[in-house]
């Protein structure tokens, strides 16, 4: 729970449950291991999922709720919605239970701290930018997928739903959870109303006010997150908070730093403006989508795509009611000029008194004539240096990239460094997402002659990457890749990066080599041989550790009751993902680096006997099932034009010389 919590951190729905034991069996299927929160609305509980062989978070809600078949029918309805949210920095929603005298919502569990606990035993009790900057990112881009793929806002954002692992790995708790309790403590209560869903420090006005959700409301919670955290305050602490929120503007975020933190140097004007705008009282006045928000602070590309306006989602909700529906709308919303990214243009201009409009559409003018005359001093000598300095910070992005803070491409692609080598790991395998974009900026053909699994074996169906046979997701890895469908990826990227600045002429993306691989998968082996010398050289080591079968959580591979259709799976484990699961799903290796091990198998470099023929996969994939083939040093072989629904890849950056 909350560290900071005031009267309207938690909902009041009665008393929790009472007698609920640790060893307990609940719902023939979980066993509550260790309290982990408690609260108005339940009781969060760790326990083993003992069918899957996982650790799993139960939240169970006490007895007011269990025997309201509204309540219920709400809840179960929220989660329903919920379900459809699989990000790699959302914590997932499994499933809602209910046998009386129990009703559970089931979650995915994270090892881990709240930015709210962290930051309230930091020793000057808030942070630098550096070290939010990598937390900022993550949550950033989990808004933007539940804005524009889900269709969903959180209205509860604050440091205490963002919990951090020990991985650095960020994760966002309480996705439309949050509205649901809220309603269902104001039906309980006999119709007393128990005020809007969230938590009032970090409510926008409109919110606040009980206005239709928009993802407005989320940038303003995100801006009061990012206020508190380097400041060490909300914006509003004491006093009339609601008052405040509607009708005082908040104190400059750098002198209210300099009271609470004195010791620790100012944020940047840059930073200080950005969390500023997010906090305007009125939504144009904030910035136009989570998307400009990581623009501005630096954190995407400048060029990446984000959506125009912030609707209300009532305002596209069909008309018969449902989920609401956030149509996509044209990316490259944000003017950038000299002077930064210009906020406010981007309501319809329908919605601005009349005298306004002509006024925004003359600075919008004046500043792209600022642009036009900066664009012509580009000569000769000064486009020499912009180049120059173009190519200084793609090598200062690539080069000087952390486990914490990651090199970041135009595809939002995160690679990080793996010591012993002398190249960036992309953290993930390549996405679902990044060769579609690949594919609609080059035609690339890759639909063709992929074998997938059915009766009978491996054999051609008419799948592909695009329809293998199963669901995917953008943040899926793509499948049915084979290896020369990685490396024109792998050029194009190349290519493209280099023109847009992110790369210098030195740098390029690639396949990882053989020996890369296995560094990064934590085996110690020499370098020299062929990939063949070393296959299965090393005995008894996997991904996760020694022991077999894989623990709980470990990856994704064949366990024990995925429809394989005629395949079995590995005995006493299960993953929860018959197929391929998204990105990110399982924890991170020490060098940060995901699904090095499962999912799906990796292309490389290299050629299996180190000189001609087929080429090298290696990882194990979903289908994986025997120890041989889960073994950190096991490698496998297929024809360089061979397309398989297990297969996929993951890039290396190639730096040069790091600082």
């Amino acid at each position: 729970m909350s560290t900071n919590s005031s009267p309207h951190d938690e909902l009041s729905a009665g008393q929790p449950l009472q007698g609920i034991f640790a060893g307990q069996k609940l719902f023939s299927r979980y066993e509550l291991i260790r309290i982990l929160g408690q609260g108005g609305m339940g009781v969060v509980w760790l326990a083993k999922d003992l069918e899957l062989s996982r650790e799993v978070a139960l939240k169970l809600l006490p007895d007011v709720v269990n025997y309201d078949p509204g309540a219920i029918e709400d809840l179960k309805r929220e989660t329903r919605r919920s379900l459809v949210l699989t990000h790699p920095h959302i914590i997932r929603i499994y499933d809602f239970r209910q046998e009386l005298p129990f009703a559970a919502i089931i979650m995915e569990y994270v090892a881990g701290d709240t930015l709210a606990r962290l930051r309230s035993q930091s020793g000057p009790g808030c942070f630098n930018v550096a070290e939010v900057a990598p937390w900022v990112r993550q949550v950033g881009e989990a808004l933007i997928y539940a804005h524009e793929h889900a269709q969903v806002s959180h209205r509860d954002l604050k440091p205490a739903n963002i919990m951090l692992t020990a991985g650095g790995q960020v994760k966002l708790a309480d996705f439309g959870i949050s509205q649901s309790l809220t309603a269902t403590a104001t039906q309980l209560n006999k119709g007393v109303p128990q005020g809007p869903s969230g938590t009032l420090g970090y409510m926008s006005p409109q919110q606040l006010l009980g206005c239709e959700a928009q993802a407005s409301d989320d940038i303003y919670s995100l801006g009061a997150t990012l206020y508190e955290l380097l400041s060490g305050q909300r914006p509003f602490h004491a006093g009339d908070i609601s008052k405040q929120i509607c009708e005082v503007e908040p104190q400059p975020l750098n002198q209210r730093r300099a009271k609470f933190a004195p010791e620790l140097e100012p944020v940047s004007a840059e930073w200080e403006a950005v969390v500023m705008a997010c906090l305007a009282k009125k939504p144009e006045g904030r910035p136009a989508s989570v998307g400009a928000v990581l623009a501005r602070l630096g954190l995407v590309a400048e060029n990446a795509p984000v959506p125009a306006v912030a609707k209300p989602l009532a305002e596209l909700a069909p008309a018969t009611g449902g989920v609401p529906r956030w149509v996509p709308l044209a990316a490259g919303i944000a003017l950038i000029v000299g002077l930064g990214w210009f906020f406010g243009v981007h309501q319809p201009a329908e919605a601005k008194p009349k005298g306004e409009v002509p006024q925004l559409q003359a600075q919008a003018k004046a500043a792209q004539q600022q642009t036009d005359a900066d664009a012509k001093q580009l000569e000769p000598e000064g486009k020499l240096k912009a180049e120059a300095k173009a190519k200084a910070a793609a090598l200062s992005g690539a080069a000087t990239a952390t486990k914490g803070n990651p090199f970041v491409n135009s595809l939002g692609m995160k690679f990080v460094p793996v010591a012993g080598t002398e190249v960036l790991f992309s953290v993930w395998h390549t996405r679902l997402q990044d060769f579609e974009a690949f594919v609609k900026a080059t035609g690339h053909n890759a639909t063709e002659g992929m074998n997938s699994i059915g009766p009978g074996g491996y054999k051609q169906r008419g799948d592909s990457w695009k329809s293998p046979g199963f669901t995917q997701s953008p943040l899926h890895p793509v499948c049915g890749m084979n290896w020369e469908d990685a490396r024109a990826f792998a050029q194009w990227l190349t290519k493209k990066e280099r023109g847009a600045g992110k790369l210098t002429d030195a740098q390029s993306y690639r396949l990882p080599q053989d020996w890369e691989w296995s560094v990064a998968v934590g085996l110690i082996e020499a370098r020299a041989g062929s990939p063949n010398d070393k296959d299965e050289k090393i005995q008894d080591v996997y991904p996760w550790g020694t022991q077999w079968p894989p623990p709980s959580g470990a990856g994704n591979y064949a366990g024990e009751g995925d429809p394989f259709l005629g395949f079995g799976g590995i005995k006493d484990f299960r993953d929860g993902f018959p197929r391929t699961s998204p990105v990110g799903s399982f924890d991170a290796n020490k060098y940060g680096l995901f699904d090095m091990g499962g999912n799906l198998w990796q292309w490389c470099e290299d050629y299996y006997d180190g000189q001609s023929g087929t080429r090298l996969i290696r990882g194990g994939s979903w289908a994986s099932l025997t120890p041989a083939s889960l073994l950190s040093s096991e490698r496998s072989s297929f024809e360089p034009g061979h397309r398989r629904d297990s297969n996929g890849f993951r890039l290396v950056v190639v730096v040069g010389v790091r600082p």
